[in-house]
């Protein structure tokens, strides 16, 4: 688990924006990714939640000093991939430039350890000026140390799409909403992974709620079959009101699944056991409740369908009465 220190007031000996000067590579071993909270088009001026997660990859403790701004620990650019951009239009917005520009930083040690993480969530348009509509690539660099503004990590790259108040020129937004699906159903096309992998996946995407990579790995039409009831019902019914069927039954394992639509707080992958088609992952998993916390055993069962492992199969093992314990006040 990160560890936090106290809190330390810097007053720095200069002032202005901090970033215009030549950078140097940070840590090897910090990854930083960034996403956005929801996936979907905005327009100028609104808010545009995103989710930055911090991992060691390394084999060493990592120190960062978190600042109680993130604006003084994270820069974003913005690349207007289609649109026309303003003369003199500046990439930063006024709230950013008035955070670089104070001396004083209340920064927070922050301690990884090999494989832990850390996120925070902020708000685009606290660091971006995106008032002009179009396609854009962002992406963000991270200052271990603000302190150090030139030693920092890039993160990955996404994609967001500003759309204008007036749709004016429609023709070029709707080319731009297809390379915006396009780019969408790319980041989460499936990868290769293994069965235990897979069950961390649909596991964070609950946590983090988000229902469309949530059910990138799961085989709905496996999952609703089998039940006998339903398996026959599937049979007998015509091929829309199959899509339906399967529709229905995905809503409610998002919406009102009493075993899957709690929001887990943490989990421990038991035992992986498979061969080339089936597998099966014993998992515990934890939540919290308003005073205790509850564990859970599940036991997924996945099959491989071409190159890829999907939870076909589901079931939750008894654990003894000391599964529940008394939270933290």
């Amino acid at each position: 688990m990160a560890r936090r220190g106290g809190t330390l007031l810097v007053i720095l000996s200069f002032s202005g924006v901090l970033w215009a000067q030549a950078l140097r590579p940070g840590p090897e071993n910090l990854e930083v990714q960034i996403r956005l909270e929801d996936v979907r088009p905005y327009y100028p001026n609104s808010e545009i939640p995103f989710l930055a997660t911090l991992t060691n990859r390394g084999s060493d403790p990592l120190l960062i000093h978190m600042a109680q701004v993130r604006q003084r620990n994270i820069r974003f650019y913005s690349i207007l991939q289609t649109g026309t951009s303003l003369p003199g239009m500046r990439q930063e917005s006024d709230e950013f430039l008035i955070h670089q520009s104070q001396r004083e930083i209340f920064l927070q040690p922050l301690a990884l350890n090999p494989g832990e993480s850390f996120s925070f969530r902020g708000d685009l348009k606290h660091w971006l000026n995106l008032a002009v509509p179009g396609l854009y690539e962002v992406y963000g660099l991270f200052a271990p140390d603000p302190r150090k503004p030139d030693t920092v990590n890039q993160s990955n790259r996404i994609t967001l799409l500003i759309r204008p108040l007036e749709d004016r020129d429609q023709e070029a937004m709707q080319r731009a909403q297809q390379r915006f699906e396009a780019v969408r159903r790319e980041v989460l096309s499936r990868q290769s992974l293994s069965p235990d992998e897979v069950i961390r996946y649909f596991l964070n995407a609950r946590k983090e709620q988000r229902e469309e990579a949530y059910f990138l790995y799961v085989n709905l039409e496996m999952l609703y079959r089998r039940d006998p009831v339903r398996d026959n019902l599937f049979r007998r019914s015509s091929q829309q009101n199959r899509e339906k069927l399967l529709a229905d039954f995905r809503l409610q394992i998002w919406q009102q699944d009493p075993e899957l639509v709690r929001i887990p707080t943490g989990w421990e992958i038991e035992k992986t056991e498979y061969d080339s088609r089936t597998a099966r992952v014993r998992t515990l998993v934890w939540y919290r409740d308003v005073d205790f916390t509850a564990r859970r055993r599940f036991v997924f069962i996945l099959s491989r369908q071409d190159r890829f492992w999907e939870i076909t199969d589901y079931y939750m093992e008894v654990l003894p009465d000391t599964a529940n314990t008394r939270a933290n006040p």
